[in-house]
This record gives structure tokens, C-alpha cells and sequence, in this order.
């Protein structure tokens, strides 16, 4: 068989592709052949060689064409986790910082942080709503000396870039806007973090101008009334996102109403029912309205009479 082959070998290509295309049909019209030597063929003889036919070409489709083509993009190394605390998370940046490099050129990250103990996570309803956590950590005193755990948190601050072109943020937490910069199809802006502490970002596409509240001029103790609050831009129009807002019904004696508290309001717009009780006091009523996201604040007035 060896000399066979290294004959074979010997040979031009041309001449090998010959060969190996007449052998093929050889043995292919043998196995054929055999139809001419039994006229009378068992349905139990013919489903066998339709399943071993079926099976040699499941096995060539798969080892000839899928085997070959299934190839790993990436290969996660595995490691044994160092008993040191400080040792483990230097090794897990490190593979992380692989992972990144190979993800780069099939993965678009959306947002991202200049630290890697910064961990972003994005969500969207209208707005994109960035959530950033300070995972600095360092040993402490309560169980730090045993090198096991970094139970303290540190302060850090980090670089936070949106991979979109134009947008408004603001800080949900603090309730402010936040300076952002235009450059390269992307929204970067600083963040400071203290130990531990998560923080919340809306970016819109259109700024928030006003908080609209429009409520009846007057109404009775016993009825329902209804009123809407808008979260409009400086064209009138409401802001797509979904905007918390809170809501503050006071009585005429400073007292808080059922109904005050927090809300979402989608799209800018929020619908607003106030219950009079037939024992509430009569007198102006106070309904406002603030924007957790930029700090702006609608207010209303509201007439009860007996």
C-alpha cells in the first residue's frame, strides 16, 4: 500500500485528479452494479441500504463539512483561583483585559468604561439609561488580614462613553444635568464614585425644558379629579424616555394627600387622580411636580369647595 501511495504521489495533478475521479465512479457504479444480479429485492434488504447509505452521508456531511467548519472565535482560559484575594482579582483583570482585546473586532460595545473596576450596564425605554458601579475594592480590618476577602470599598472615578452621536444627560441620583462631550460618534463625560456606590444616568435625545401641570380650576369635596403632567422640550413637545417625576398633593393646611410620591412618566406624560373625600378640607389645594432627571418643577393650584 505504501508504494502504492508514493507512486501515486509521484504522479501530476492532472493525473491524479483523473484517477481519483474514475476510481469513485468504479466503486460507485460497483456497489450499483448490483441491482443487475437480483431482480427480487426484500423491502427489509432495501430500507437497510437506504439507511446505510443515509448514515454514510450524515457521517461524510459532517465530518468532511461541519467538523472541520466549527472553530472556537475565542478560547477562555481557565485558572485555579490564588488563595490571595488581591492575587485572584489581579489575575481576573488580566483575563478580562484579553477577553476585551479579542472581542474587539466582532463585538460593538455601546457603552463602556476607562476603568475596569467601573461596571456599566445599559438599558433602554426611550432614553438610554446607563447604570455605572464602583467595584474598587481593598482589605480591611475585619477579616482583610487573613488575605481571603477585600471587604473595603475605595473612592474612583472613571471616564463614561455611550457610542451615540448626540444626547442630553442627566444624573438620576442628584437630579442634574451632566456635562457630556461630541466627538467620534460617541458621548463621554467624567463620573466620580465614592466607595462602593452605584449611580444612574438618562441620556435623551432632547433636552427637558418645563414640567407642565395642568389640573381644573376648581372642584367638590366627594369627586374624582383628573389631570395631566407633562415633561416637555423647548419646542412644547413631550420627552421621549421614561422620566421618574415626583408627584406632591398638599391640602389647603400644608398636609399631604394620598397620591403623592414617585412616579414614571412614559413618554414625558403622566396622568394624575385625585379622590376628595367628603371630609377633606376645603380650601387650595397644591399639586407639584418634579423632574428627578433635569431638577424642573411644574406646579398647580386647585379650588375645594363643600
Amino acid at each position: 500500500m505504501d508504494r502504492i501511495v508514493n507512486e501515486f504521489t509521484t504522479l501530476s495533478p492532472v493525473l491524479q485528479a483523473l484517477l481519483a475521479t474514475c476510481f469513485t465512479w468504479g466503486v460507485t457504479a460497483l456497489g450499483a452494479a448490483w441491482v443487475f444480479m437480483a431482480r427480487d429485492i426484500s423491502r427489509r434488504t432495501l430500507d437497510a441500504m437506504l439507511g446505510f447509505a443515509a448514515g454514510v452521508m450524515i457521517a461524510a456531511s459532517f465530518w468532511s463539512l461541519l467538523a472541520p467548519a466549527i472553530r472556537p472565535d475565542l478560547a477562555l482560559v481557565s485558572f485555579e483561583r490564588p488563595k490571595r484575594a488581591d492575587e485572584a482579582k489581579t489575575k481576573v483583570l488580566e483575563l478580562a483585559a484579553q477577553l476585551r482585546h479579542g472581542l474587539d473586532g466582532r463585538y460593538r460595545r455601546y457603552a463602556e468604561s476607562s476603568d475596569p473596576e467601573v461596571v456599566t450596564r445599559v438599558r433602554q425605554a426611550g432614553g438610554d439609561y446607563l447604570f455605572a458601579v464602583n467595584d474598587h475594592r481593598e482589605f480591611g480590618d475585619y477579616v482583610g488580614h487573613h488575605g481571603l476577602v477585600m471587604e473595603n470599598g475605595v473612592p474612583a472615578r472613571a471616564t463614561l462613553t455611550v457610542r451615540r452621536a448626540d444626547g442630553h444627560v442627566y444624573d438620576l441620583v442628584a437630579h442634574r444635568p451632566i456635562q457630556a462631550a461630541r466627538a467620534g460618534g460617541k458621548l463621554t463625560f467624567e463620573a466620580g464614585f465614592g466607595p462602593g456606590q452605584g449611580r444612574l444616568f438618562l441620556i435623551t435625545s432632547r433636552p427637558p425644558a418645563a414640567v407642565r401641570v395642568a389640573m381644573p380650576d376648581t372642584a367638590r369635596l366627594g369627586e374624582s379629579v383628573a389631570g395631566a403632567v407633562s415633561v416637555v422640550d423647548a419646542e412644547g413637545k413631550p420627552v421621549v424616555a421614561v422620566l421618574p417625576v415626583q408627584l406632591a398633593i398638599t391640602d389647603p393646611a400644608g398636609r399631604p394627600a394620598e397620591g403623592s410620591g414617585c412616579y414614571a412618566a412614559r413618554d414625558g406624560r403622566l396622568t394624575v387622580k385625585l379622590d376628595l373625600a367628603p371630609n377633606d378640607r376645603p380650601g387650595v389645594w397644591s399639586i407639584r411636580v418634579d423632574d428627578l432627571a433635569a431638577g424642573l418643577v411644574g406646579e398647580a393650584w386647585l379650588r375645594v369647595t363643600r
